[in-house]
């Protein structure tokens, strides 16, 4: 179980978000910035809209995809990031993939048809700046024997294929271990793993190899999006991997995270 927290930093963006076929809803906290919305809450495309340019930009929680590297979502965030404003009613679509469990048998040629039918549909040009694909992490583990045989790599090369921006890790990535999915994992990924609730054991610094936050542009409108996962996720996996790992407050996590990116230069 986890979540992602997107954030458009370019203000006057209008989000369209859409839940591909046969998995969980997408979902939003539009005010986690001061702690007072629900942990979840479904949005429209209307509600993440401002209502003009100078208004902050909303926060929404949605699942990932792939164009941005790992090293390029960090090189990033420690060159700093100017959150520009957008003309008013340029808008984004942002795909959702969630719990996808190495179904690439059963379910990988049904997500890619919906992500190319959806990109065209949304298509660019006007105020349609273009699609973004996101995952909110449980993308590997507890899969079919297809993927499970070969480690999942099979998996993460539909992900790949997909077009998966950034995930967020759910408690499956840690199925092996902190090492594995810092290593192995992220390296047959296109895609960086976020995961600003987990940190070395008995400090608030978040682990080697994952990031608070990743950057994805779409269509030249950067979107931060912040990943969590359960803080139950040591009870849920082999504590031999995760031995040095602690699991965080999600909610605690994402208003930190979003304090910051509110605090972005403009």
């Amino acid at each position: 179980m986890s979540k992602l927290v997107t954030k458009v930093l370019a203000t006057g963006a209008a989000v369209s978000m859409l839940t591909l076929p046969g998995l969980t809803p997408a979902i939003a906290a539009p005010s986690l910035g001061n702690g007072n919305a629900p942990e979840d809450s479904a949005t429209s495309p209307s509600e993440s809209a401002p209502a003009n340019p100078d208004e902050s930009a909303n926060e929404t929680s949605a699942g990932g995809s792939s164009a941005t590297s790992e090293n390029d979502a960090t090189d990033e965030q420690d060159s700093g990031i100017d959150a520009q404003a957008a003309p008013e009613g340029t808008k984004v679509q942002l795909l959702n993939i969630t719990d996808f469990h190495g179904r690439i048998s059963e379910a990988g040629t049904q997500v890619a048809s919906v992500v190319e039918e959806e990109r065209a549909k949304f298509g660019t040009g006007g105020d349609n700046m273009g699609t973004g694909v996101l995952s909110t992490g449980d993308n590997i583990g507890a899969s079919t024997y297809t993927s499970s045989s070969q480690n999942d790599k099979p998996t993460l090369d539909v992900l790949n294929a997909i077009g998966v921006q950034t995930s967020a890790v759910g408690n499956h990535e840690f199925d092996k271990g902190i090492d594995d999915l810092t290593g192995r994992v992220s390296d047959a990924a296109d895609f960086p793993y976020s995961a600003a609730n987990v940190y070395d054991k008995g400090t608030e610094n978040v682990v080697d190899g994952l990031d608070e936050y990743s950057i994805v542009d779409v269509g030249g409108v950067s979107i931060a999006v912040i990943g969590v996962v359960t803080k139950d996720t040591s009870s849920l996996v082999s504590p031999d991997g995760i031995a040095d790992l602690e699991f965080g407050d999600p909610t605690d996590a994402v208003n930190r995270v979003a304090e910051d990116l509110e605090n972005l230069p403009e």
